[in-house]
């Protein structure tokens, strides 16, 4: 039996996608969409809880191996099922089945009605506005653009419209665009979604800072507002993200303690919010959990190879030699209680301290020498 979503295209990744980079898409997608569930338009509204609902499934479904493995198997054997676009052009308004369409997902139906509402009702900015949300939700994001200019320019006081070709404009990577869309809408309506769309926007650019303090402000001046405090949240949580120098794609390695009372800031920071999102929660606190075990000492088994590639350069000799050299503090330390020597002893216990500093050092000390290799 065939799926009935593709969650890869869902979450815009390929089949092969590493459970990290599933966790980036969502967190992405979420960004992207969850702003829409509180627009003023019923439409809008039902098509992003829908988006939402989707993204929520394919986080549960690809991050549990199981359940991964056998949603792949289904997908390769059968494949997604197909929506047929449905040309029932005569009963029915045109616009109306326009809304319900994209209200359900149905992307294709969706844009054959709004193309069809256009030819009928002439230069109407409703249907220009519905085609280009059909062409965004397949892709077709020129058309999108081009489309949601139509609708500005017939109605260019409806801060929805500019909304609509800000979120166009995001898709495409025109973040210039999008945020001169934004500020339009937050022109024409103060509503909070579209000040927190701007900060998205300054996130997406790495801006960590002024999305910081833009979700900060829309946060202090919505309290209580959900919208305002998971954006102001996750601004937070990527700001603490970006913090390490060491950075490898969705990935980063923290190699200072900088580094961790910074990020250390942000998490108390987020922790701090009412109604914090579940699982925004549960992400901050595998952060906290990080953070608290790279300032544990731990054995560096890179001391160890280094140690080995020292004897090694010495020869046989030397390589076992180099061996030996651990056991060498406790040895002392056994004989030296056995021969009842003060200064002994103490050289030993130094000898062992030294070794033990050597040997076992705090995670962000270890990652900052792999950094260096």
């Amino acid at each position: 039996m065939a799926v009935k979503v593709d969650y890869y295209d869902v979450l815009n990744i390929p089949q092969t996608a590493t459970e990290e980079e599933i966790l980036e898409a969502v967190k992405k997608q979420m960004r992207q969409w969850r702003k829409r569930t509180e627009a003023p338009d019923l439409g809008v509204r039902q098509e992003a809880e829908l988006r939402v609902k989707r993204i929520e499934e394919a986080r549960a479904t690809l991050t549990d191996s199981n359940q991964r493995t056998a949603y792949d198997a289904r997908l390769k054997k059968e494949g997604v099922e197909k929506e047929t676009t449905r040309q029932d052009s005569g009963a029915g308004d045109l616009l109306e089945k326009a809304r319900h369409y994209l209200s359900i997902g149905d992307y294709y139906s969706a844009s054959y009605a709004a193309r069809e509402a256009t030819q009928q009702y002439g230069n109407s900015a409703e249907s220009w506005y519905l085609r280009s949300r059909a062409n965004a939700g397949i892709d077709r994001y020129e058309d999108a653009w081009y489309e949601s200019q139509q609708a500005i320019d017939i109605e260019p006081n409806n801060a929805e419209y500019h909304f609509n070709s800000g979120m166009i404009a995001e898709e495409m990577g025109q973040y210039g665009r999008a945020i001169k869309a934004y500020q339009a809408a937050s022109t024409i309506d103060s509503s909070v979604m579209y000040e927190v769309a701007i900060g998205n926007v300054y996130l997406e650019l790495g801006e960590m800072e002024r999305a910081v303090d833009l979700l900060k402000r829309t946060y202090e001046n919505n309290p209580g507002d959900e919208m305002a405090t998971f954006y102001y949240a996750v601004a937070m949580h990527t700001a603490a993200e970006a913090i390490p120098e060491v950075q490898d794609g969705e990935s980063y390695l923290i190699t200072s303690k900088e580094e961790i009372e910074a990020m250390r800031g942000y998490v108390d920071r987020i922790k701090a919010l009412p109604n914090l999102d579940p699982d925004l929660l549960k992400s901050t606190e595998r952060m906290e959990a990080h953070l608290d075990t790279l300032l544990k000492r731990r054995f560096d088994k890179n001391a160890v190879f280094a140690l080995g590639d020292l004897g090694a350069d010495m020869g046989c000799l030397g390589l076992i030699a180099v061996c030996f050299i651990p056991a060498i503090p406790p040895a002392l330390l056994i004989g030296a209680f056995g021969a009842g020597d003060p200064l002994f002893i103490l050289i030993a216990i130094a000898l062992l301290v030294i070794e033990f500093y050597v040997f076992f050092k705090p995670g962000w000390k270890i990652n900052r020498n792999v950094a260096k290799r």
